[in-house]
């Protein structure tokens, strides 16, 4: 089998025990152990089988007992076990995943006991040791590689921690060994959650999850965050098995408690939803950013002088000379502010960028994908050429640990992108990079941010990113269930509610979706507040926004009329529901609305407007024109007023007005359907050959050309014969339009 058709059964199966279908489950799983070659398991499940029909038996002879559930639940924790262990026994037969042939090794004969735990974890120490003692001696062998052993060491211990199913006490006791261990550095140990973390999300191992737990308590800097991001994803996949473990649950209850988790949790929940919008994001730097960077780049290079960029001589300038130049091109300036708040939000700023640069030989090794970036790595010696010993080559890459921008896969791929360039590009790049890091670092002490490192949101920020390439672009992708495909509606989950019963959680959450305009869940959040008994104003304005924006409006509007209630004559809240009220063709309700606020605003020239317009829709066309009339006098030049105006002028065959009103618009922002409405007025004034010009110039601009002018003019030809168009002239005009129109557009272009 495939291994799409053996996750098809397996989650079937999974879902049949959910759903409470036990005996389908049942026999679906006999079928699975068979056809997957999981002979091993026909023991367990047989012992299943009896032990289920047991229980029905003692159900139908009405035999009492209190632990009826319990038992139930165990045979439902027990069949799904089984179904997991019969889904990697067929991925070892599977020909897409190799990698499940040496998994079976650590599952099996590689199996580690306490003596051969003990002996690697003394064997890595002492390879440590024999590392330090060799860089502080004067013996140096350049072909040599000292920390050869030491690193395949590491990668041994990665494919042990995530290749392993289910953990014994020799790989809990080792993995704790080095975690609480000095001879590891934080890297080494952020590596191993990253392999126990992607062991959990292959199958389910509750005492990975309870690891992950107190790795995520044990509060060690780069490492805790990473361990907390695992156990945020793996308690999402995991949620619906979780009240089959009652120890696990209990356990997540006093996690609860923890000062730091909300916090920690919010940034978690935020930046995978970032995530998840990335190739949406990087859509929009390449289709609608770049190439306006592009288009003005010769114009802004022309501007910029390098060396005064790099100088110190206005040191004590406060805007920078790039900010300067920038302004000068607004569009491209408001592009770089918006991108600026994405990336101080978290957003993956650099995936189209770097997604090109991991075909380095660094990547082929699938360790790497998710190895932090430290500047000690040997991997990094002579990136920059010579200038790697010397000073400027250490101080680049420090500041390239520190950076807070770059997640470590991509500053990895900068790294050994540089080693490509010419030296002067190469030299340059990284004075740049230097200065730019260093001015961050003074920016941050001005504002009293002074941190050691990278601070813990944007480690979380980082390794979510990492884990983004790593299952989006790794080789070996395929071979692994893709997180950032899951919904990761969290607060949907049986363990949100174990950890975060706290409303003012809920709220921060849901209004990151609210601006975030994620709005199905920012609804769901907002509900759960309010059957929570939230029913501030804030809460019922947001929910029927969120309902309006889904398109909803019946409901929409009945949480606008539970605001309402909250405070009368809120006009926020009463010009929202009068435009539901008119997406539901409820004119007067909406009409009603207006009114309201007219008696607050009388002299807002756009609510006059909107009642002229429910006037209007309601046939009182008098009444109409007497509010459109108003908010031309407030606002005699604004385009939304008086074009509107003009319209309904024309309708009601007062063309003096109409013309007046037309000859506003067309000194602003004249388009192909005022051309055509202008045309209307000269042909009724009887001004035939300059109506026959500006329908020309309708035509002109009209998209679809003749035949979208002519669509318009006939929707209009009921309006026309009631202000004195005769109707037999119509087809004859439109005749001598198509004819000719041609003719008047060669004419235009020259």
């Amino acid at each position: 089998m495939y291994k799409v058709e053996i996750d098809h059964i397996y989650f079937t199966i999974q879902n049949l025990v959910f759903d409470n279908k036990m005996a389908d489950a049942i026999e679906k799983l006999g079928v699975f152990i068979k056809s997957g070659h999981s002979f091993d398991q026909q023991g367990d499940y047989d012992n299943l089988v009896s032990d289920y029909r047991l229980m029905l038996e003692y159900l139908v002879k009405a035999v009492i007992d209190k632990d009826r559930q319990k038992v139930y639940d165990k045979l439902c924790c027990f069949l799904l076990e089984i179904n997991d262990k019969t889904r990697q026994n067929a991925y070892f037969y599977c020909p897409e995943l190799p990698q499940f042939k040496s998994k079976n090794y650590y599952s099996n004969q590689g199996k580690l006991t306490a003596e051969s735990a003990h002996h690697i974890f003394e064997k890595i120490v002492t390879e440590r040791e024999f590392e330090q003692l060799l860089k502080n001696t004067d013996i140096k062998n350049e072909n040599s590689d000292a920390e050869g052993p030491l690193k395949q060491s590491l990668e041994d211990l990665f494919r042990l921690f995530w290749l392993t199913d289910k953990f014994d006490d020799a790989e809990i006791d080792l993995f704790w060994k080095i975690i609480k261990s000095d001879s590891f550095f934080w890297y080494e140990k952020s590596l191993l959650v990253s392999a126990l973390t992607l062991g959990l999300l292959n199958t389910l191992d509750i005492s990975k999850i309870s690891m992950l737990i107190k790795t995520y308590q044990l509060k060690v800097p780069n490492v805790s965050e990473r361990a907390f991001t695992g156990l945020m994803l793996s308690l999402y996949k995991y949620d619906k098995r979780l009240k089959y473990y009652p120890a696990l649950e209990a356990e997540l209850m006093l996690l609860a408690d923890d000062k730091d988790i909300r916090e920690d949790a919010l940034v978690v929940f935020s930046q995978l939803s970032e995530a998840k919008d990335t190739e949406k994001l990087t859509k929009k730097i390449q289709d609608e950013i770049m190439p306006d960077v592009i288009r003005h780049a010769p114009g802004l290079m022309n501007k910029f002088n390098t060396e005064d960029l790099l100088s110190d001589f206005d040191e004590n300038e406060k805007d920078p000379k790039w900010k300067s130049l920038l302004k000068e091109t607004p569009e491209l300036y408001d592009k770089f502010e918006e991108l600026s708040k994405m990336q101080m939000k978290g957003s993956d700023m650099f995936m189209g960028t770097f997604a090109h640069l991991k075909h380095f030989p660094f990547f082929n090794n699938m360790t790497n994908w998710l190895l932090p970036y430290f500047s000690e790595n040997t991997t990094l010696k002579n990136v920059l050429g010579e200038k790697t010993t010397e000073s400027s080559g250490k101080d680049f890459l420090e500041a390239m640990q520190n950076n807070p921008y770059f997640c470590n896969s991509d500053k990895y791929s900068f790294c050994f992108n540089l080693k490509a360039l010419p030296e002067h590009q190469r030299n340059m790049l990284t004075e740049v990079f230097i200065a730019e890091m260093n001015s961050m670092a003074e920016m941050m002490f001005e504002d009293g941010k002074v941190e050691t490192g990278i601070s813990k949101r944007y480690v979380t920020i980082q390794y979510i990113q990492d884990l983004y390439r790593f299952f989006k672009l790794n080789p070996h992708k395929n071979h692994f269930e893709d997180v950032f495909e899951w919904k990761l509606d969290f607060y949907n989950t049986r363990f949100f509610n174990l950890l975060f019963d706290g409303l003012g959680f809920i709220n921060k959450i849901a209004e990151f979706y609210f601006e975030k305009e994620n709005y199905e869940d920012a609804l769901n959040l907002f509900l759960k507040l309010s059957e929570a008994g939230n029913n501030k104003l804030d809460i019922l304005q947001k929910t029927a926004f969120c309902y309006q924006k889904l398109k909803n409006y019946n409901t929409a509007v009945e949480y606008y009329h539970k605001a309402e209630l909250s405070e009368p004559g809120n006009i926020w809240t009463l010009k929202k529901l009068a435009y539901c009220h008119l997406k539901l063709n409820q004119v007067k309700e909406a009409l009603n609305c207006y009114l309201e606020i007219e008696k607050l605003f009388p002299e807002d020239a756009m609510i006059q407007i909107k009642i002229g317009h429910c006037y209007f829709v309601l046939n009182d066309v008098e009444t109409s024109l007497q509010h459109y009339f108003k908010a031309e006098f407030l606002l005699p030049d604004n385009i939304k007023v008086i074009r509107p105006l003009a319209w309904i002028c024309l309708t009601q065959n007062r063309i003096d007005d109409a013309k007046r009103l037309y000859e506003k618009v067309a000194v602003q922002e004249i388009n192909y359907i005022d051309y055509t409405n202008i045309g209307h007025i000269e042909w009724l004034l009887n001004n035939r050959p300059l109506a026959v010009e500006k329908y020309f110039q309708a035509i002109l601009r009209n998209p679809a050309g003749f035949q979208g002018f002519k669509d318009i003019f006939m929707q209009d030809t009921e309006i026309l014969s009631q202000s004195g168009y005769k109707k037999e002239e119509i087809p004859l005009l439109l005749d001598y339009l198509k004819t000719f129109s041609s003719e008047s557009i060669a004419r235009s272009d020259l």
